[in-house]
């Protein structure tokens, strides 16, 4: 019986972009399909708030799933990272990340932000030595 209601799935669905691609909606943070979708050409120019995330990953902008989405950050910079991409992050004075964008050679001010934001995570040890040497190619290449 195709149509049992108790056959069904209870899971609900998250359809991307132009192709129509559906990927499972679990209510869970997932670094890797963040990434993917970051690098999607319509969003590739602009900086997307942290709560836009938290609502499209999550399904509400609440603070407790804000912080869900800046905790897996790190992990989403470091897949960004093996394939050829720089994550930026803009922060409040507390540290607190507030937006994103993907990192592009056209601003002189972009640049700085990243070589700063890379010594810090270096610093902190948020990026492994192999990743800082990849991320600090990425943004010589594109000076």
């Amino acid at each position: 019986m195709p149509d049992d209601p108790t056959k069904r799935s209870t899971r609900r669905q998250l359809i991307r972009g132009d192709n129509q691609q559906i990927v499972p909606f679990d209510g869970a943070v997932h670094p890797k399909v963040i990434a993917e979708d970051l690098c999607a050409a319509p969003n590739r120019d602009k900086w997307i708030s942290v709560g836009d995330l938290a609502r499209l990953y999550t399904g509400r902008n609440l603070e407790a799933n804000r912080v869900r989405v800046r905790r897996q950050l790190t992990k989403v910079f470091n897949a960004l990272i093996l394939v050829g991409e720089f994550l930026l992050y803009e922060t409040t004075r507390r540290g607190e990340i507030i937006r994103v964008k993907l990192f592009s050679s056209g601003s002189d001010a972009e640049r700085r932000l990243a070589q700063a934001q890379l010594a810090k995570m270096h610093h902190r040890k948020l990026v492994s030595d192999e990743k800082f040497a990849l991320a600090t190619g990425i943004l010589e290449k594109a000076s």
